[in-house]
């Protein structure tokens, strides 16, 4: 298949090297024109560590992370409201703090090994349907077809409006969705 994904972020690398490493022609299209992280944090939950095992980069995230046993949050008073363990969900579980940029560059370093088509400065403001989608830029540039196209252009999507009018993402005023 010949897949386009919207946005150079984690989730769009990471299914970027996944659908190449399964034999699909990726191109990946980026609104900048350097890629770069924005934010600086993660916690990465089992889930996510689980998808990095899939890539065979879970050792090299967990070396240059900090390991999470537990979750302790408390109000302004220090009363308790929320005391998770991810060993009580599984014993050998847990999260991993990482900064945003180690994660970034791990997963770009491996993009062109990986045979994943790069494409910066393209910034996807549309798309034409049917049933070989094309990416419409701000430029009238024209990428594609494609047979699948993935958009993982984060909480300031232009394309999620018009892909799912209905969808609500509200951007929260401390950083996450």
């Amino acid at each position: 298949m010949r897949i386009g994904i919207v946005g150079c972020g984690v989730a769009g690398m990471a299914a970027a090297r996944a659908l190449a490493r399964k034999g699909h022609a990726v191109v990946l299209l980026e609104a900048f024109q350097q890629p770069r992280p924005l934010g600086s944090g993660l916690l990465l939950q089992p889930s996510g560590l689980a998808a990095l095992r899939q890539l065979g980069l879970d050792a090299e995230v967990i070396q240059r992370g900090a390991r999470v046993e537990r979750l302790d949050g408390r109000d302004l008073r220090g009363r308790l409201i929320m005391d998770m363990r991810y060993a009580d969900w599984r014993r050998d579980a847990f999260g991993l703090g990482v900064h945003r940029a180690t994660l970034f560059d791990i997963l770009h370093d491996g993009l062109e090994p990986a045979g994943v088509e790069l494409r910066t400065g393209v910034e996807v403001e549309g798309f034409e349907d049917g049933q070989a989608p094309t990416l419409i830029d701000a430029g009238g540039g024209r990428h594609g077809p494609f047979d699948l196209v993935i958009v993982a252009d984060g909480s300031a999507s232009r394309l999620r409006a018009q892909l799912r009018p209905a969808a609500r993402a509200p951007l929260y005023p401390w950083g996450a969705v």
